[in-house]
């Protein structure tokens, strides 16, 4: 026996089976921890409890077929009248989950309410309210159920004054203000008293079968009421902030290709003048291209070069013992815009361009660029030039993204995407922390073997655990059951 009650077996077996004391109560009663307990309770292999078994509660009413049969079935109660009728809190949604999980959804008849032609006879014809409705029904429901059942369906209702249907509910009246007078949407819910908006008559034309006119505002329409308005910077940096990404129809398109037909295009030149040359966003940068090859010069700095034939010819120039800089600098031209040289060769002092398909702009700047700076020895190395010279155009260059990093499982070379990023691929990733984690567990393993044999107690081996800053495997603070449990496995 040992010097504690819980190390006895048979007296923790009677406390635990026997007696039916939990875990905590032995606990209290000893003076020590929950975790020790539980730990003597698995080494003399005394079987655990299901903690769920005692604490197990009755079905609450609404979740029994019996309950939900009553209401539902022969009392005939809708879903909200079902929730309050439940002792507790819950919401329509709960009691239409359970329905169904008991088979009793949708097993009766159709109900009164859930018929269209019920509800616009009620409603329509003899000008019910959603409240008589309610109270005319077979079924104990509520308004909300009649509104609800009537927006399913999309029936406009009436607003609410007590005094009967509003004037623009009715047809002659619509008909006599929209048709007749040629009110518009807004005139006509400014004729009622108190005023309502435009969206309200247009729906009751909608109910009454009430075709609306065209619009007619256009240019010149006296009654447009943004005629003579405008908006401020402030509202138009909104509307354009809201417009981002939205992509018209094919008529949007082709209305305001006919309304721009004939007109001149300055705000197309004025956007085209302000981005260019200096004004521009890349001047002096490099434009993003698909093709990527870098390159490290002979100072040591790595380039980014977008054609083959541009690194063909600095290997040309590394063979010969050239110095050279790539795209050193950006010389503005007469039309506001500018030009960057590929190459420069201090040792020739003579700039480069490295060209393959010549396109007509280019060349056009290129001829500006000679006619501004003749004093700039320039030299224009085409495919003809290039091969006179014997610089070797075939050679097979891998294309590549720059290294930045190291992996410390494979050893070659990636490109961070993410800052944290330690590996080149998820597959050297795991094996990454496979080795991390077995590296950390021989340390832990080697940590709490040597304060074992030094005569720690696993309390005292918990706590220089924690001093050291050791975490479990599930990444929390060491207690004694841990330790004594890490032992074991171990």
């Amino acid at each position: 026996m040992g010097t504690k009650p819980y190390q006895d077996k048979a007296w923790l077996r009677k406390q635990y089976r026997t007696l039916e004391r939990s875990s905590v109560q032995i606990a209290r009663a000893c003076g020590a921890g929950k975790t020790t307990i539980l730990t003597w309770l698995d080494k003399f292999k005394i079987p655990r409890r299901d903690h769920r078994v005692k604490g197990k509660t009755k079905k609450k009413d609404y979740q029994t077929k019996k309950w939900l049969r009553q209401k539902y079935i022969v009392k005939k109660l809708g879903l909200v009248e079902i929730a309050k009728a439940s002792k507790h809190r819950i919401s329509r949604n709960q009691i239409k989950y359970w329905l169904i999980k008991h088979g009793l959804w949708n097993t009766q008849e159709p109900r009164d309410y859930e018929n269209e032609i019920w509800l616009r006879t009620k409603y329509y014809t003899e000008g019910l309210s959603t409240g008589a409705m309610a109270q005319q029904s077979e079924f104990d429901i509520d308004r909300k159920t009649i509104e609800n059942h009537m927006d399913k369906f999309g029936m406009p209702r009436r607003e609410h004054q007590g005094r009967g249907a509003r004037p623009y509910h009715e047809r002659e009246w619509l008909h006599e203000h929209y048709k007749k007078k040629g009110m518009s949407l807004s005139e006509c819910g400014k004729a009622v008293n108190p005023p309502v908006g435009a969206e309200a008559i247009r729906v009751w034309l909608v109910f009454h079968g009430i075709e609306r006119r065209p619009p007619s505002w256009g240019k010149g329409d006296p009654k447009h009421p943004m005629r003579g308005f405008k908006h401020s910077e402030e509202t138009r940096r909104k509307i354009a902030k809201a417009r981002t990404g939205t992509k018209s129809s094919a008529a949007t398109r082709q209305k305001v290709s006919a309304a721009m037909k004939g007109r001149k295009i300055t705000w197309a030149k004025k956007i085209a003048e302000a981005q260019r040359g200096s004004k521009g966003v890349w001047f002096g940068k490099k434009p993003p291209q698909p093709k990527i090859y870098w390159v490290e010069c002979a100072d040591g700095i790595t380039v980014c070069m977008r054609s083959r034939w541009e690194v063909c010819f600095s290997r040309w120039l590394d063979e010969r013992g050239y110095t050279w800089s790539y795209e050193p600098k950006t010389f503005k031209l007469d039309r506001g815009d500018a030009y960057t040289p590929d190459f420069y060769v201090e040792e020739l002092r003579t700039y480069f361009e490295v060209k393959g398909w010549m396109r007509e702009w280019a060349r056009d700047k290129i001829k500006r660029f000679q006619a501004m700076y003749p004093e700039i020895e320039f030299v224009l190395a085409d495919q003809t030039y290039l091969q006179r010279i014997g610089c070797d155009l075939t050679l097979e260059i891998e294309r590549r993204d720059k290294p930045e990093a190291e992996c410390p499982v494979c050893g070659g070379q990636f490109v961070k995407k993410k800052e944290k990023q330690k590996t080149c691929s998820p597959k050297c990733g795991h094996k990454f922390r496979v080795q991390a984690s077995a590296k950390a567990n021989a340390t832990l393993v080697s940590k709490i073997r040597s304060l074992r044999g030094k005569g720690f107690s696993a309390s005292k081996i918990a706590k220089e655990l924690n001093k050291a800053n050791y975490k479990t495997p599930r990444k929390k603070k060491w207690t004694a059951g841990n330790v004594q449990n890490f032992l074991q496995k171990k």
